[in-house]
């Protein structure tokens, strides 16, 4: 079934270069805010342990005394525009994953589709000294200081073929706009497709 598609993840995948183009030749433009941006993202759908991460680098930059905000998409959340994330909040208003951040980090939480008024609204609100930018690899709008990429060694060869034969939403070529890759997972990786992957990311 999923071999029928591949005109469709052709088509995806040629949009996605078709946009990355247009943002790498500025005929869509990027907004620099002074406060630094670390993006913390992937190029495929589904968990490749972003959210540990995000909390990692929250309690990292948090304990060396910077005031840190997350944000966040708040996939499945029921909101409108821009959302400040309390501890009591009910996971339906703005996600699952922006809670449990909230909850587990010292940071303040916005979730909102734009991130580029996310990070705008919190700035007046909380005055950060760093922003972390959760599953916002693709989001190029708001213009990040550091892009660190996760890919997940567990996953199957399979699941690195475009969307929707696949799950990658970028090619791997897209891995030369990061900073930093981390091979997520090792320890439930297949130690040849482990190794595949590591030939893939060092290429890059």
């Amino acid at each position: 079934m999923r071999n029928s598609l591949w005109p469709l993840a052709w088509l995806f995948q040629w949009l996605s270069w078709l946009r990355n183009k247009l943002y790498n030749f500025n005929f869509l433009s990027q907004t620099k805010i002074e406060t630094p941006v670390v993006c913390v993202g992937n190029i495929s759908a589904g968990g490749t342990g972003k959210t540990p991460w995000v909390q990692l680098l929250s309690q990292y930059f948090s304990d060396n005394g910077k005031n840190v905000a997350i944000l966040s998409r708040g996939y499945s959340g029921d909101f409108d525009g821009v959302l400040k994330v309390t501890e009591d909040m009910d996971p339906r208003k703005c996600g699952d994953e922006p809670l449990w951040l909230k909850r587990n980090t010292k940071a303040q939480v916005y979730v909102g589709r734009n991130r580029l008024l996310a990070a705008q609204r919190a700035k007046k609100e909380c005055s950060p000294d760093l922003f972390i930018l959760d599953d916002g690899f693709q989001h190029r709008r708001l213009q990040r200081d550091l892009n660190l990429v996760l890919v997940d060694a567990s996953a199957p060869r399979r699941h690195y073929r475009p969307l929707p034969v696949g799950y990658l939403r970028e090619g791997f070529s897209a891995l030369s706009r990061a900073d930093l890759v981390v091979i997520n997972k090792c320890n439930y990786a297949d130690p040849e497709n482990l190794n595949w992957l590591k030939n893939k990311v060092s290429k890059l």
